[in-house]
């Protein structure tokens, strides 16, 4: 019986196709660049591993995508927030050197001048990886569960004044976390294994999305709406002001989602949480009090110091600003100087004003809304149930970020957004998945 030619260019190409599943050790060495990121930043934040790693995790992930893409095939996707993120990187660079020829300065080439190519690269390395290997969605994000557990472990330990963890903690920033403000106004903030609050905040927030997207699909198991709630907690007790809206919001749509899942037992979770709340409230006052206080010392400091700064690099370069620079912005001086001693602006927003002017303010604002979209609409129209908690992962990352940029430098830490950039490779389409969603989305 003859096959009609066109019954054969209607036929599907497989999944897997055999050149496809003969390079597991491609694959392999793949998963290996998404993994020891998170490894790394279970390390001291300043240990010299931890700053020499990126370096090698660039180099390693550029020549698996190079060999990945010329061994397997692959369609080239990179949504438009991606893009716009690379075109900032891109033009941080330009201002980089335009600051070296106009300011006379040196131009070092460190760590601010790529890593958001970097972001991009484990971008692509993850949603290469997802294509031709799907298995890899979930072990990438059970790694960062596990991560966020071990994280969560330890920061709940540190909040009881449990002396090694506390030792940890003092190790790993040389801060005293029982008395953050250092005027002996109590407060416990909790940090795990990471360096800062922030990036605990953003690890337990990995695990709080993580189990409460469960809520997008089916209802609870106990023990998941446990874990949610516990994260949760977690991601309270580091005491990130700057983020507590997103924090705040997510509560409130937590109880109302998991009401509106568990009709028949909402009471009795109802009643929990908020027995949990209260016991919590009262037993752990003088440890939430960092968080609770009206101290708005750092905040004056800030208005007063650091953003009249950032305001007068606008006036003096609003159009390439100063170039990438850490280090500027805390000091009294208003002077555009590179070498001047001190510690980032907490304001990202402001960052990127200082490093590549108003150019830079657009590129991240328009890069911001995007994403925000993107991430929501693709939540919206995804099916399968891990997927749909994967991508939730990536807009509860998304909102923190670009909420807590107004308080805290949060996109240019690399230890807690790399998985952001990783989460999001995987929430792209696996090829089974590319094909039917191909010309309905562009994920």
């Amino acid at each position: 019986m003859t096959v009609p030619p066109s019954a054969i260019a209607a036929e599907p190409r497989p999944l897997n196709p055999p050149q496809i599943d003969g390079y597991r050790g491609l694959a392999l060495w793949s998963g290996f660049n998404l993994v020891i990121p998170i490894l790394t930043a279970m390390l001291p934040g300043r240990s010299e591993v931890a700053s020499s790693v990126p370096k090698v995790v660039v180099v390693s992930v550029l020549l698996n995508l190079i060999l990945t893409y010329w061994k397997v095939r692959l369609p080239l996707r990179i949504p438009a927030a991606i893009a716009g993120m690379v075109l900032l990187n891109g033009w941080i660079v330009v201002c980089s050197y335009n600051a070296a020829l106009t300011l006379s300065r040196s131009s070092v080439f460190g760590i601010p001048d790529y890593f958001m190519f970097m972001y991009f690269l484990l971008f692509m390395q993850a949603a290469a990886l997802n294509y031709y290997r799907p298995q890899w969605r979930e072990i990438y994000i059970k790694c960062i569960i596990a991560a966020a557990c071990i994280h969560s472990v330890v920061a709940i330990l540190q909040f009881v004044h449990f002396g090694p963890a506390l030792k940890i903690a003092e190790n790993y920033n040389g801060a005293d976390i029982t008395d953050w403000s250092g005027k002996g106004d109590g407060g416990t903030r909790v940090v795990g294994l990471t360096g800062w609050p922030l990036q605990m905040t953003e690890w337990a927030m990995f695990g709080f999305s993580f189990f409460a997207g469960v809520v997008l699909s089916r209802k609870f198991k106990p023990w998941e709406a446990l874990a949610a709630f516990g994260f949760l907690g977690v991601a309270f007790m580091a005491q990130l002001r700057g983020v507590y809206p997103v924090l705040g919001l997510l509560f409130v749509w937590f109880i109302f989602a998991l009401v509106r899942r568990h009709r028949e037992g909402s009471i009795g979770y109802l009643a929990f949480f908020v027995t949990c709340l209260v016991g919590v409230g009262f037993a752990a006052y003088e440890r939430l009090k960092y968080g609770l206080n009206a101290n708005t010392d750092t905040l004056a400091y800030r208005l007063k110091v650091g953003w009249p700064q950032a305001y007068r690099v606008l006036e003096v370069r609003p159009l390439f600003g100063i170039g990438p620079e850490t280090g500027f912005i805390s000091s009294a001086s208003t002077t555009v100087d590179r070498f001047v001693k001190g510690f980032p602006l907490d304001n990202g927003y402001l960052d990127f004003a200082a490093w590549g002017g108003f150019p830079a303010v657009i590129l991240v604002a328009l890069t911001g809304l995007v994403a925000v979209k993107s991430v929501f609409t693709l939540l919206l129209q995804v099916d399968d149930p891990f997927r749909k908690r994967v991508v939730f992962m990536l807009l509860v990352q998304v909102l923190i970020i670009f909420v807590g940029m107004n308080s805290n430098p949060l996109f240019f830490d690399y230890f807690t957004v790399q998985a952001t950039f990783g989460i999001a490779g995987v929430a792209m389409a696996t090829e089974s998945e590319y094909r039917r969603e191909r010309g309905r989305l562009a994920y």
